[in-house]
């Protein structure tokens, strides 16, 4: 077993490459890509699940997070999909290391069906980070 970390240096795409060689068979080569981002986001998804259209549900809740070793720019957040969905965002301009800031999401959904929306952060380098959000409006 091979074991390879990605620690980039840099917001952006960068790739790789890993060689095997083999005494007894033809080299190989693994290719490798992975995104460097200034901030970190998580979860990657949220799901209300069904909620009955007369309950106010539990907010979901999405942090925001420098890991890095310098500020991180936040240019953007934005929600964009079902009007049932709220946005609350606090998150500054500018996150200092090692902090981190919460974005909140309600879902007060108007009637019995299925609702999604796209919550979008984009860091100071332009690197976007899409969470998906879904909920289904229920009987009472």
């Amino acid at each position: 077993m091979v074991t390879v970390a990605f620690v980039p240096s840099a917001p952006g795409t960068r790739t790789g490459s890993l060689a095997f060689n083999f005494a007894s068979s033809a080299a190989k080569t693994v290719s490798l890509t992975g995104i460097g981002t200034l901030v970190a986001v998580s979860p990657t998804a949220l799901n209300f699940g069904t909620i009955p259209t007369s309950d106010r549900p539990t907010p979901l809740t999405v942090t925001v997070s420098n890991p890095g070793v310098a500020a991180a720019g936040i240019a953007s957040v934005t929600l964009k999909g079902a009007a049932v969905y709220r946005l609350k965002n606090p998150c500054p301009a500018s996150l200092p290391v090692g902090a981190s800031c919460t974005l909140t999401v309600n879902f007060t959904p108007q009637t019995n069906r299925y609702y999604t929306a796209t919550l979008t952060i984009t860091d100071g380098a332009g690197i976007v980070q899409k969470v998906p959000i879904t909920g289904t409006g229920g009987s009472n």
